[in-house]
């Protein structure tokens, strides 16, 4: 699924339709039977339907205290494709919801997926802008604080541009990974598929050099030799979200 909402706070009240009635007030809900109300999206559209779980009846506590809304800010992990970005997203996610931040998470591939793209954006990096805007809002009102991206921005203009859609201040981590440890992971990926595979292969070292050039990120973490799991706790760290 490319987008995923993971709100272990909540807005307060007695239900799940407080939720977007009191945006800047967050934390993880229990009820006095020490049940938690949750969000879990299913399904595979941009804004799935929402799926809630309430347990207990009308007396709910803040259990962890979470900056007002106005603190949102954004992280985009940035690399040539084959680099983990989205799964090193989805890490920095979990370890956020772990800490009880509230967040969400975006891989921005799935922003722009509409066929055909219009002439001079083969990328269709419009689209994705357009949608952006308005899922961020949405994550925002619903109480996020933090919202991690997983996508490609090679320009300096591209980055603003990003910025403005998200309306919150973005930073942006380059993913550094071997090239060939890149190619052997496209190489399991698209098995068998002949001209999407070297598509891929050309792109890994395309992509990489433009990345080097533009030098649009805040910091970069190599994550040649790293799990998933401690490259996610490298990024949060060098982002200062720790």
């Amino acid at each position: 699924m490319g987008l995923r909402l993971c709100l272990s706070p909540r807005a307060l009240g007695s239900g799940p339709s407080a939720l977007g009635r009191c945006p800047g007030v967050s934390g993880c809900l229990e009820s006095s039977a020490g049940d938690h109300i949750h969000a879990a999206p299913f399904g595979d559209g941009l804004l799935s339907q929402m799926r809630w779980g309430v347990g207990g009846q009308n007396s709910y506590r803040l259990g962890v205290p979470i900056p007002p809304s106005d603190s949102c800010s954004a992280l985009l992990i940035n690399g040539t494709v084959g680099a983990g970005k989205t799964s090193v997203a989805e890490m920095v996610g979990d370890q956020l919801t772990n800490a009880g931040v509230p967040n969400a998470v975006i891989d921005l591939d799935w922003l722009r997926r509409s066929w055909p793209s219009p002439a001079g954006d083969r990328f269709n990096v419009a689209m994705a802008l357009r949608n952006l805007r308005s899922v961020a809002r949405n994550y925002q009102d619903a109480g996020a604080v933090r919202i991690v991206l997983a996508g490609v921005i090679e320009t300096r203009d591209g980055r603003d541009r990003h910025e403005d859609a998200l309306g919150v201040p973005l930073s942006v981590c380059r993913l550094r990974v071997n090239l060939a440890l890149v190619r052997a992971r496209l190489a399991q990926r698209h098995e068998g598929e002949g001209a999407v595979l070297q598509w891929y292969l050309a792109r890994s070292g395309e992509l990489d050099t433009v990345l080097e050039a533009a030098a649009i990120e805040d910091f970069a973490v190599d994550a040649t030799d790293l799990s998933i799991s401690s490259t996610g706790r490298t990024v949060l760290s060098a982002a200062g979200w720790q």
